[in-house]
């Protein structure tokens, strides 16, 4: 195979290869599916340096333990306007995914 060779996948087949490498490092299906989502889609937009061109940094930080993939975010709400969402040093796609509904919420009520 030559070196200059391309293999085109669909986006759900990128997304779900890239599932699969995070989960074989330590992410979480959580942490997994929100970072492959994120990074197929920056491919998409035409940005691969945050896109798959990125996902070696994301397994190697797994690998390293820079980031803990099974941590599980937790949002709080000291005012009616105000979210805080720490990551629990997980990757932030998933902090973002689950803070975006209460965001939005926040935002239509103030």
């Amino acid at each position: 195979m030559d070196d200059a060779s391309t293999v085109c996948v669909s986006a759900d087949e990128a997304e779900s290869l890239v599932v699969e490498l995070l989960l074989q490092y330590g992410a979480s299906s959580a942490s997994a599916a929100s970072v492959a989502r994120a990074i197929v889609e920056a491919e998409l937009q035409g940005k691969p340096n945050v896109g798959l061109g990125h996902l070696l940094v994301y397994l190697e930080s797994l690998a390293a333990g820079r980031v803990e993939g099974q941590g599980e975010p937790v949002l709080e709400t000291p005012a009616p306007a105000v979210l805080r969402v720490d990551a629990r040093q997980n990757f932030p796609q998933l902090a973002f995914d689950l803070t975006f509904d209460a965001f939005v919420s926040a935002a239509q009520h103030c």
